[in-house]
């Protein structure tokens, strides 16, 4: 195992969550310093040599369980309005049939990025 190469990953690996934060912060400050009126979602600016593009957007999610115990309730004009992604549950379809419709023509697999994370950080 080469320790020059995770030492590098593990430094740039802190210093990219640190990052990604600090840019977090410096974006929500920017981004309230230019003012977006309510009827508008973005905004373009020439500031220097930069021409800038600030958008807002407001998110929407589900609470799954009171979904579940509302839903039949629902006029069919709601019901519209949610979208179903679907999604595999591995520990059922990992007991199909290998020639069964699902695994032979719908579900396509492909290697996902490999994950690592430091379990312990170790004293020398």
């Amino acid at each position: 195992m080469n320790q020059e190469l995770i030492n590098e990953w593990y430094h740039l690996q802190h210093n990219l969550k640190s990052m990604k934060a600090k840019e977090m912060h410096l974006r929500k400050l920017i981004v309230a310093d230019i003012n977006i009126s309510a009827t508008e979602n973005s905004k373009i600016l020439n500031v220097g040599d930069l021409e800038l593009k600030a958008t807002k957007k407001i998110t929407y999610t589900i609470d799954k369980d009171k979904l579940g115990g509302e839903f039949d309730e629902m006029p069919i004009i709601e019901k519209e309005a949610i979208k179903w992604t679907p999604s595999i549950i591995i520990s059922k379809y990992n007991k199909l049939s290998p020639n069964c419709i699902l695994k032979q023509r719908i579900v396509t697999i492909k290697p996902a990025a490999p994950t690592l994370s430091v379990v312990n950080m170790m004293e020398n």
